[in-house]
C-alpha cells in the first residue's frame, strides 16, 4: 500500500505544474474573480499536493527516503510559491477590497485599472468615459487603458465623437497613447463613408489612417471609393498605400464584394493587382472562382488568378461545397475543390 500512494503521489505531483497553470481558465469570466467560491475551488485543487504530503506524515512514512514531516512543510512551501506566483493572493485580496477585475475603481484612496493599483491622485480622479471604461483622468494626468497620455491636457481633454480610439486636447490630438503629428486639434474629425464611420480622419490639411499621417496625400481633392480605398488629384491608394498601376478617372469599387476595386483595365483584391485586361468583361462567382470571355480562374489568397485549364468556359459554375462530389465546381464534365481539379469527373 506505501508503494502504491507513493507512485500515486508521485504522479500527482508531476501533474500539479499543469493543473497550477490550467486553473486560471476558472476565471475567463470577468465576474469569475469576485467570487469566492470560484477563487476557493481553484485553491482546493491546486493545495491537493499538501494533502498527500500530510497523509505521508500521519502515516509516519517516508516518500522515497524523504522524511514525512520535511516533505510536508516542503510541499506547503513550493504549493504556495506557485500560488502566489500566478496571481491568486492578488485576488484574494482585490476580493476582500472590492476591486473590480476589469476598468477603473477608486476605492479607500487608491485608484485601480484592471485590478493593479495606478499611481494617480485619487482625491481628483474622475472616469472620462464611463461607457468604455477606457480614460480617466486626475488633475494632472490623462490616462489610457491606464496608461499615462504623456502631454495631455487634462483640463482641455476630451474624446473625440464617434472614436474610441482618437483623443484631443489644445494642443495635440492623440491616437492610443501617442500624440499624432502634424494633427490640428481644432479641424480633426472622423471620415464617412455612406454615413458608416471608416478608419480614416482628416484635419484642414492632412489624413490620417491609424494615428499616422498618409504622406503625399492631397487632403483637399481627397475622395473615398469605399471604406478602404480612396484617390486624390495624384492617384488612388489602398489603405494608405499608392496604387501605381491605377487609373483615378476610372477607378471604382465593385458592387457587393468586400475589398474589390476595378478601373479600365485592372482588378484589384485588397489592394492586390489581380488582373490585366478588359474589366467589363471578367466576372467574379462563387467559392473564389472569376471568369472573362476566354478563361475561367481561382483566385488564391486574393492575391494570385490560377487559370483552370481543363475547365469548359460556357457550361462552368461553381456552389457551395457539395458532400457526395465532394467539390464546390463543375463545368458538367471536371469537379475542382477549392481550385484543385479533382479525379472523378462526372457521369
Amino acid at each position: 500500500m506505501k508503494l502504491s500512494l507513493q507512485l500515486i503521489t508521485i504522479i500527482s505531483l508531476l501533474l500539479w505544474p499543469l493543473i497550477l497553470f490550467f486553473s486560471v481558465m476558472l476565471f475567463d469570466s470577468p465576474s469569475s474573480s469576485q467570487n469566492w467560491n470560484t477563487i476557493i475551488v481553484a485553491l482546493l485543487i491546486n493545495l491537493y499536493p499538501i494533502m498527500l504530503a500530510f497523509t505521508f506524515w500521519i502515516l509516519e512514512w517516508d516518500f522515497f527516503k524523504i522524511n514525512p514531516k520535511y516533505f510536508f512543510f516542503s510541499t506547503i512551501i513550493i504549493c504556495f510559491s506557485g500560488i502566489a506566483g500566478i496571481g491568486y493572493f492578488k485576488l484574494f485580496k482585490n476580493l476582500i477590497l472590492t476591486v473590480p477585475p476589469v476598468g477603473y475603481a477608486l476605492i479607500k484612496d487608491k485608484v485601480y485599472y484592471n485590478g493593479e493599483v495606478l499611481t494617480a491622485d485619487s482625491a481628483s480622479f474622475s472616469i472620462i468615459d464611463s461607457e468604455t471604461n477606457d480614460l480617466a483622468k486626475d488633475r494632472s494626468a490623462v490616462y489610457f487603458q491606464g496608461s499615462l497620455l504623456k502631454g495631455a491636457d487634462p483640463k482641455s481633454f476630451l474624446p473625440i465623437k464617434n472614436s474610441n480610439l482618437y483623443f484631443k486636447d489644445k494642443n495635440h490630438v492623440f491616437y492610443k497613447t501617442n500624440i499624432v503629428e502634424n494633427a490640428d486639434p481644432n479641424t480633426f474629425t472622423p471620415i464617412y463613408f455612406n454615413q458608416d464611420k471608416t478608419s480614416y480622419f482628416r484635419d484642414k490639411n492632412h489624413i490620417f489612417l491609424l494615428g499616422k499621417e498618409i504622406p503625399s496625400v492631397e487632403a483637399s481633392s481627397f475622395q473615398l471609393i469605399d471604406n478602404h480605398y480612396f484617390k486624390d488629384q495624384n492617384g488612388v491608394y489602398y489603405d494608405g498605400h499608392k496604387l501605381n498601376r491605377a487609373n483615378k478617372d476610372t477607378f471604382s469599387a465593385i458592387t457587393n464584394q468586400e475589398g474589390w476595386a476595378k478601373d479600365s483595365s485592372t482588378i484589384y483584391c485588397h489592394g492586390n493587382l489581380i488582373y490585366e485586361g478588359s474589366t467589363k468583361e471578367f466576372i467574379l462567382l462563387e467559392r473564389n472562382y472569376a471568369k472573362d470571355l476566354n478563361k475561367v480562374y481561382y483566385i488564391k489568397d486574393c492575391r494570385t488568378l490560377m487559370e483552370l485549364k481543363d475547365a469548359n468556359l460556357s457550361k462552368f459554375k461553381s456552389y457551395l461545397y457539395h458532400p457526395s462530389t465532394q467539390s464546390d465546381a463543375t463545368d458538367g464534365v471536371h469537379f475542382w475543390l477549392l481550385g484543385k481539379l479533382l479525379e472523378k469527373k462526372a457521369p
